[in-house]
């Protein structure tokens, strides 16, 4: 879908806004402790993204009482220190 949008508007593609938060198969979460599996998803798709047109994603918190970069349990730090261990090459 995202890459035939950026084919449509005739633009790159940027994942905006993307929260942090940790994936579970426990359901719920509590304040400050979101669940969710965007970053693990985006780093270990960069290639997928980058075909679809995509040129960057940033992450943060766009309400109240979601889990933050100090809440996510190191995270999103260690998804970092990977991708950049071996990162992927832009066109």
């Amino acid at each position: 879908k995202a890459k035939t949008i950026g084919q449509k508007v005739g633009k790159p593609i940027l994942w905006w806004q993307v929260p942090f938060g940790v994936p579970s198969d426990t359901p719920g979460g509590t304040a400050g402790h979101y669940r969710d599996n965007r970053v693990k998803y985006i780093f270990e798709h960069v290639q997928e993204l980058i075909d679809a047109g995509g040129v960057g994603v940033t992450f943060g918190t766009g309400a109240g009482n979601q889990t933050y970069i100090d809440s996510d349990g190191g995270q999103f730090d260690a998804a970092v220190v990977k991708y950049y261990a071996s990162p992927v090459a832009l066109p």
